[in-house]
């Protein structure tokens, strides 16, 4: 059953044949529903419409003592049941309206539910609760009668909650907030530690020719930051670039991540040496002796000079004092972690 949308038309002829609704919301008012049906909706089901009505009504209606989430969360199952077997209601066309008492028919008319005082309702798009606000009716053109005349249409009731509040925003300015309320969200949020490395590496002064990260294809050989290349086919050959430096699109993906990886290091070895390094008091240069494998490490940069088996747990030695590369861990007897950066 495809949509129906009993929009709320105030106009002198017009409600003449429809009567005029008892408040403005689309679809609530069922005598005028069954007169627009009767008058321009040529055959529908009224009796199928009235039927599906009163299942969304039943569900609306929020008991006594009940709170509204409870109510929202008891009846979410349902509603995606009958939205998923396309059994649109004609009131809550977009959203679950709350309401509260008894629907009942009254000499073959059908009677809703009244609304509920909260005027909450669930959106069908974010599942969200909504405090759904009455509008103005807005003069609008109705080119088949060639005159103005008074509207209000289901989707007016959403506009609101769709342009600021839903997550799943059906207009462009409602997704542009949705945009710009998460950029908000994460601005407010604590800088983590991962954060402040990514941003170090950003701002690491690495040339942008180094930060390339394109990819040549499989026919190409290139140098790493893709000023020189040659295709396999060609003729062309350059002979003074030693082979070692010629990358293929296999070699060439990862030097560049461990060229990221060497970078992600350094700047995560320089934040932890800022946490630490000003707790430790009077760092004074010192020589210690290291074993890793066969190879000798001396002469870190700096040890706490009143005690050699300080308590920090780490240390941090600059590249230029020991013969490891950046980014190797090295582990004391007693523990102490010391990191080349």
């Amino acid at each position: 059953m495809s949509r129906l949308s009993s929009n709320i038309i105030l106009d002198e002829w017009f409600n003449k044949i429809v009567p005029k609704p008892i408040n403005n919301r689309p679809g609530y008012d069922m005598k005028y529903v069954s007169a627009y049906i009767v008058n321009y909706c040529y055959g529908t089901d009224l009796k199928k419409i009235i039927g599906i009505e009163w299942e969304y009504d039943t569900l609306s209606v929020v008991k006594p003592g009940q709170s509204l989430v409870a109510w929202a969360v008891s009846v979410r199952i349902r509603l995606q049941e009958l939205l998923a077997n396309q059994r649109f209601s004609v009131y809550h066309l977009h959203c679950l309206f709350a309401g509260f008492g008894n629907g009942k028919m009254v000499n073959s008319d059908y009677h809703r539910p009244r609304i509920n005082k909260s005027n909450m309702a669930i959106c069908f798009d974010c599942w969200k609760l909504v405090k759904i606000t009455d509008i103005k009716p807005k003069k609008t053109y109705f080119s088949g009668w060639r005159r103005y005349g008074y509207e209000i249409k289901s989707e007016d009731l959403m506009k609101y909650h769709w342009d600021n509040e839903c997550s799943k925003a059906k207009t462009p300015d409602g997704s542009a907030r949705i945009i710009q309320r998460a950029y908000r969200n994460y601005k407010k949020q604590p800088e983590t530690f991962a954060k402040r490395v990514w941003e170090a590496v950003r701002n690491d002064n690495t040339l942008k020719e180094k930060k390339f990260l394109n990819m040549p294809s499989r026919g190409i050989r290139c140098t790493v930051n893709l000023d020189i290349w040659y295709s396999i086919d060609g003729l062309y050959r350059p002979y003074h670039v030693p082979q070692d430096q010629l990358y293929d699109y296999i070699s060439y993906s990862k030097h560049k991540r461990r060229q990221l990886s060497d970078r992600l290091a350094i700047a995560r070895n320089k934040i932890q040496c800022n946490y630490i390094m000003p707790s430790a008091p009077n760092f004074e240069p010192a020589c210690i002796s290291i074993t890793s494998g066969n190879q000798e490490v001396i002469s870190p940069t700096s040890y706490q000079s009143s005690n050699c088996r300080s308590n920090i747990g780490k240390l941090f030695i600059s590249s230029q004092y020991v013969k490891q590369p950046k980014g190797t861990v090295l582990r004391l007897g007693d523990g102490t972690e010391i990191t080349v950066v």
